[in-house]
């Protein structure tokens, strides 16, 4: 699996960039996977954004309003991260103990997560915004990849690396994107079959004699 990915951030410094040779470090652990690139682009916030209230009261962006601003101006992407500030998330109303948020709908992968500048995360020796992207990341993957000696349900697998093990960084060394890879060979081979035969079927009758 080769991944090209958009993060979309209200940084204007744009600081994360520091920290992309570690996560690109940490995710190509993964057996099959290859990050092709990360790339980051400032956006100017809305004074207001859509929201979604679930049934536990949690209020996170609406899913189509991160789609129509971000995941379908990033043609190309196989990842689209949306990253703000902790102010844009009290000024947005969003639920204060969500950190990020990862859409299981399909690809690309979609999410959002909150970290400020310096923010340093607990139990590790590097920052909230490296933790909090690996954590998300991790979700789309145990929905996509194979997870190895793993009997949890995928979103739990993810919540036990991080919250008691403390080992997020760790934990694509368990995810194998094989079977994944293999699937989508044969897909584009089944496609390229397909195509070759709707060629061959508007070819005139003579060619054939």
């Amino acid at each position: 699996m080769e991944q090209r990915i958009k993060i979309y951030t209200t940084a204007r410094s744009q600081w994360m960039k520091k920290n992309f040779d570690f996560i690109r470090e940490c995710l190509d652990q993964s057996k099959g996977r290859n990050i092709a690139t990360i790339d980051v682009e400032t956006f100017s916030p809305p004074i207001d954004i859509p929201v979604h209230k679930d049934r536990d009261g949690d209020v996170r962006p609406a899913l189509d309003w991160f789609k129509d601003n971000f995941t379908n101006k990033s043609e190309g992407y196989d990842v689209i991260c949306m990253h703000i500030s902790e102010n844009y998330k009290k000024k947005w109303n969003l639920s204060k103990h969500i950190g990020g948020t990862y859409w299981n709908d399909g690809a690309p992968y979609e999410f959002y997560i909150v970290a400020d500048r310096g923010d340093q995360a607990r139990h590790y020796d590097f920052d909230e915004f490296t933790r909090r992207f690996i954590h998300e990341m991790l979700h789309g993957d145990s929905y996509t990849g194979d997870i190895r000696n793993n009997t949890l349900h995928p979103r739990d697998w993810v919540h036990r690396w991080d919250y008691n093990l403390h080992s997020i960084h760790r934990a694509p060394t368990l995810i194998d994107f094989t079977r994944y890879n293999t699937q989508k060979k044969i897909i584009r081979l089944l496609k390229k079959v397909i195509d070759l035969y709707a060629k061959i079927s508007y070819l005139p009758s003579t060619t054939f004699k």
